[in-house]
């Protein structure tokens, strides 16, 4: 199935500020945040994955930024190939106690055709975006950010060889994020552990989980060079491969904003809900702790009006729901809150169908309810709609079953950061 291989990393110099050059990713980053981390040190990997200068002066900048840092050492190869363990230590947002950690295997993976059934998507593409990375890809020739995979772990081995690596020696690096987390990374170089970790990843598939812009670009660099399906290094992605079973795997839900509802229907809003929905009001905390602990066979969600008032929307019985929803949406998908909230309240009583929401100017998205609520009383929407934790075994139930979840379905949280390792194609 999967293949997984060491390689020979790229890296900050030992000198380096961490916390100031890495980043998320470039697709999480608004110019503001952008500009911020560019302005924060000349040398910010903000400024490789989101270059300055417009078009294929971007793309050049972005290659001879690379190229000078290498050469001047800013920039230096490890000095044998290996894979490494990465280990993130974070507080959920939301959620009381001790802080959670999720540990990474970073390797190399095998790019394959998603109809061979290897790495599996679990959401749709667009476009724009694959045509950036793939012009960026062919300026640089680089791999400056990881994606994020995910592997089935039922007795969880994978998870303790990652585990077990982080407690042989002392990490080659330890910092803490402006965002208050902390990364960890640990080479693993012995021959045997590296052909276990392979071993155990070539018998099963892996599930995209971030970064499926970067995937399908990749795959098509791939198939531009001829190499496919080869050895040759543009064959391969960097990438992180996560366990199933680690309990710090998060998905954050993605709320919804939503404006220029029409004037009758804000109105007579419940009266369209009431149907299917109790719809009872409660305090924004309450909603969030309800969302939080919903049963996946309990669809609930959050309703923000311009009063301020949050409601709290449950569904009144799961077969009509069912029975409601269109029959042409899979099995896989008929259960989970945010295919219910896109087709029976999205759709059926707001007029947004799925196939409007990639472009339709009308909703937009928060993780943060507390930002929904004040965009909606500030009236810039009309109201918001909060959705609950997304099940991370649904993002393995949807892949499998070859079919793709509605548009900002799942967020993996924390990102992994940019320029922590990076990889030359050469």
């Amino acid at each position: 199935m999967a293949e997984i291989r060491p390689f020979q990393a790229i890296r900050y110099a030992p000198d380096a500020d961490l916390a100031a050059v890495t980043c998320p990713p470039y697709d999480v980053l608004s110019e503001a945040e952008r500009r911020a981390l560019i302005d924060r040190s000349p040398y910010a990997t903000a400024r490789l994955i989101l270059p300055e200068g417009e078009g294929d002066a971007g793309y050049a900048n972005a290659a001879q930024l690379w190229a000078g840092w290498r050469q001047s050492g800013v920039l230096l190869s490890d000095a044998a190939p290996g894979m490494y363990v990465t280990r993130t230590t974070f507080e959920e947002p939301g959620r009381e106690g001790a802080p959670l950690q999720r540990l990474g295997l970073i390797s190399l993976l095998r790019l394959h055709p998603y109809a061979d059934r290897v790495v599996l998507p679990h959401e749709h593409t667009l476009s724009r975006p694959k045509a950036d990375r793939l012009n960026l890809l062919r300026a640089t020739n680089a791999n400056f950010e990881s994606i994020m995979t995910l592997v089935e772990d039922e007795a969880g081995a994978f998870y303790g060889t990652l585990d077990a690596a982080t407690q042989a020696v002392p990490p080659l690096l330890d910092f803490v994020a402006a965002d208050g987390q902390r990364h960890e990374l640990w080479t693993v170089a012995d021959p045997v552990t590296v052909a276990s970790l392979a071993a155990f990843v070539a018998d099963r598939p892996v599930y995209i989980a971030d970064g499926h812009h970067r995937y399908e670009t990749s795959v098509a660099f791939a198939e531009e060079r001829g190499a496919l399906g080869s050895d040759r290094p543009e064959a391969f992605l960097l990438n992180t491969l996560v366990s199933f079973a680690d309990p710090g795997l998060v998905l954050l839900p993605t709320h919804r904003l939503v404006r220029d509802t029409p004037s009758e229907l804000r109105t007579t809003l419940f009266r369209h809900l009431d149907d299917l929905f109790d719809v009872q009001e409660e305090s924004l905390d309450d909603v969030l702790s309800r969302l939080r602990h919903a049963m996946r066979n309990q669809p609930t969600f959050g309703l923000i009006l311009p009063s301020g008032n949050a409601y709290q929307v449950t569904a009144r019985s799961a077969s009509a729901l069912d029975a409601a929803i269109p029959a042409d949406v899979p099995p896989s998908l008929r259960g989970l809150d945010v295919t219910i909230l896109q087709h029976l309240v999205l759709d059926r009583v707001l007029g947004l169908p799925a196939s409007a929401t990639a472009s339709t100017e009308r909703l937009a998205y928060t993780r943060d309810a507390e930002d929904a609520l004040h965009r909606v009383k500030n009236a810039e929407f009309d109201l918001a709609l909060l959705l609950g934790h997304t099940p991370v075994e649904a993002v393995r139930d949807v892949s499998q079953a070859g079919e793709v979840m509605p548009q900002k379905s799942t967020f993996f949280f924390p990102k992994l950061l940019s320029g922590l390792v990076m990889r030359d194609i050469g």
